[in-house]
């Protein structure tokens, strides 16, 4: 067998942006065995743009390195395999059509594909396959004001206004207060875990009343927590929280349904226009 012959051009890392990509020549060739060559482009359009100038030269020094080593092997291996029976050029030429295909429909689905999901396709899913979304931990929405325990007025304050047993309180008159008063609130916007609340707030074993205001105290702030909502674990999750999920399902569900249309009137087209035969 014939020697290999190999070649390799080392030449300072800013050559490789120092000539225009427009045209390869021989002065673009950063590195050729017998039958292929590695072209500076290739290098340039894999190098991470943030390496600076020593990392970039190392980064050259890898990527040939290992370009040669993938090109010796398969010049080793195309001169000791007889491909007499075509299998490898079918499977390459199998291989090369599904890269076609899949980066035409890839191209279709960015044109085609309308990606925003509707809240009521996101409810009617829910509704139907909601056993299917169960919780791992309980969830609730919680309303949290937080005071520093020298605040003494403040505490007074909201526990006469707004905590009082015996008298109702506007929401909205009470975030009002906590913006202009309070370092630290939350107003139920969100579903956390109880496990998460049980983190952030001394709470322990507190047992709550839902809608009612529980008052709790440590050593640095007291804490007034109503739970406005709760689901347990192992019954379906609230909708909001299966949102994503459900979106990601019907969105691969219309993404297949695109497509198959898509490949149905490319056969359908092929066949009005006799654009095949068939011979059986």
């Amino acid at each position: 067998m014939k020697s290999k012959k190999i070649i390799i051009f080392f030449l300072p890392i800013m050559w490789l942006f120092s000539c225009s990509n427009n045209e390869l020549s021989g002065e673009d060739i950063l590195a050729k065995t017998e039958s292929q060559v590695l072209y500076k482009s290739e290098v340039i359009s894999a190098m991470p743009i943030s390496l600076n100038s020593e990392d970039s030269t190392e980064f050259v020094k890898r990527y040939v390195e290992n370009w040669l080593h993938s090109a010796l092997l398969f010049e080793k291996a195309f001169d000791n395999i007889a491909d007499t029976d075509s299998s490898i050029a079918k499977q390459v030429d199998i291989f090369r059509k599904e890269l076609y295909i899949n980066k035409y429909e890839q191209l279709f689905l960015q044109q085609k594909l309308d990606t925003l999901i509707p809240q009521k396709e996101i409810d009617e899913y829910y509704s139907k396959h909601k056993n299917e979304f169960l919780l791992t931990e309980t969830v609730i929405k919680p309303i949290v004001v937080v005071f520093p325990i020298e605040q003494k007025q403040k505490i007074e304050y909201v526990e006469k206004n707004f905590f009082s047993k015996k008298k109702g309180f506007d929401i909205d008159d009470l975030k009002d207060y906590c913006f202009n008063n309070c370092q630290k609130f939350s107003f139920a916007d969100n579903w956390v875990s109880m496990q998460a609340l049980r983190q952030e707030m001394p709470i322990g074993g507190t047992k709550f009343t839902i809608g009612k205001f529980t008052k709790i105290k440590d050593t640095e702030n007291v804490y007034f927590i109503n739970i406005t909502e709760q689901v347990s674990e192992g019954t379906p999750m609230p909708v909001e929280l299966a949102h994503d999920q459900i979106a990601k399902i019907l969105l691969q569900v219309r993404k297949i349904e695109l497509l198959k249309n898509m490949r149905n009137k490319v056969y359908q087209d092929a066949t009005h226009k006799k654009q095949y035969e068939i011979f059986y």
